[in-house]
């Protein structure tokens, strides 16, 4: 495994196995280290989340805490706990 449980690249299929892995290895050499932490953590709470499903485990306030613990991989502050500051949201007259 490559990136901490992202495939490797030879298990490409569809358009991107037309790109040469050098190619994909200068796209990924581009990308700030922030990026591929986010990867990361997206594929893990996705992999989480498919787990949760197949085993039926019911939704729970600690397993949406856990899928955003590993959402935001590259905010450690912020992971698995609410905001500690006020939100806005454009166009909505409600304030979260």
């Amino acid at each position: 495994m490559l990136y901490g449980g992202l495939p490797p690249i030879m298990n490409l299929s569809g358009p991107e196995e037309k790109i040469p892995a050098e190619s994909l290895l200068a796209m990924i050499d581009r990308k700030p280290l922030k990026d591929h932490m986010e990867a990361v953590g997206h594929k893990e709470a996705f992999d989480f989340v498919g787990d949760l499903v197949k085993d039926q485990v019911p939704l729970s306030e600690s397993i949406i805490k856990q899928i955003h613990y590993l959402v935001l991989t590259d905010k450690r502050d912020d992971r698995g706990v609410y905001r500690r500051v006020p939100v806005r949201i454009m166009g909505a007259k409600h304030e979260p």
